[in-house]
């Protein structure tokens, strides 16, 4: 699933008492687009076909602080393990690092179920393999203990998710401004601005509505777009949909990862337990490599 701003909206209009617009054209069919719009509608559906190549494929709490690290390709579609200084999440569930281990056996076992990789098709192409997001302030010595224990259950290829994109953002509008000032809360400030959009061209709804597997945003959202743009003449303001577009399909914050190979064999980065990891990242930059705590 893409970043949470583009399958909440039904979610938001159901809390706030508005009547959802309606998710089809109503009436006489609508008019051909103008050659403008087509035009437009070309620019645009090529720009979701490069969205789709950033798109972020990771979802965290909103305290935590990524390291900085631009320049690197998409994080891949797989379960993701957040670190905080204090406490492990694993899809939003917290546990101490102690309790890790046995988390991570339970992950495997379930990865292991011939269902499973039939019933996932995002995890395809990636068995046994984790996505690390690390705060920050988390101390070389958990992110090590953390590490190992995805070695001993066998998910010794692992990304380390880092704050950065490499496609620049489209030209500044009011949509930045508005996320600006919503630091910390953009997932909703994002919803509510897709809001604006639907209510200016209903049948956009449809293209927000959540779809499964990994193959949604090109099979599904990207044409919807399309579709709802011609229906309405391009009747938006589409500069502002194209940085709408880019925020929250490349995801906030932007991300990017370095893939590593776990293995005693590797490359050993010995470093401080009590080093952060903002500091002790620097020391990693991909191939097999063999963390330890000093």
């Amino acid at each position: 699933m893409r970043t949470l701003a583009l399958v909440l909206v039904l979610a938001t209009w159901s809390r706030s008492g508005e009547p959802a617009p309606p998710s089809e054209a109503s009436g006489s069919a609508a008019a051909a687009p103008s050659a403008a719009c087509k035009a437009e509608l070309a620019s645009i559906q090529g720009y979701l076909r490069t969205l789709e190549h950033e798109a972020a494929s990771v979802t965290m709490t909103s305290s935590t602080k990524l390291v900085s690290r631009p320049g690197l390709p998409a994080p891949p579609h797989v379960r993701s393990v957040e670190l905080t200084r204090d406490k492990v999440l694993i899809g939003f569930s917290p546990m101490t690092y102690a309790e890790l281990g046995a988390r991570l056996g339970a992950e495997r076992a379930m990865q292991d179920d011939p269902g499973f990789a039939r019933s996932s098709p995002g995890y395809a192409g990636h068995p046994h393999e984790l996505v690390f997001l690390i705060d920050e302030t988390v101390r070389w010595g958990d992110v090590t203990h953390a590490l190992d224990q995805a070695a001993i259950h066998g998910f010794d290829h692992v990304s380390l998710v880092f704050e950065g994109t490499t496609l620049p953002p489209p030209p500044h509008t009011a949509v930045d401004d508005t996320l600006a000032q919503a630091r910390g809360q953009e997932v909703e400030a994002l919803s509510k601005i897709a809001q604006g959009f639907v209510h200016q061209c209903p049948a956009l709804i449809r293209a927000f509505m959540p779809g499964g597997g990994e193959d949604w945003y090109l099979k599904y959202f990207a044409p919807r777009i399309g579709e709802a743009l011609a229906g309405c003449n391009c009747g938006i303001s589409l500069p502002e949909f194209r940085s709408y577009l880019y925020h929250a399909t490349v995801g906030i914050p932007k991300t990017g990862a370095v893939g590593v190979v776990l293995a005693r064999t590797g490359t050993t980065i010995a470093l401080p337990r009590a080093m952060a990891w903002r500091d002790a990242a620097a020391k990693i930059t991909g191939g097999s490599i063999h963390p330890v705590a000093k």
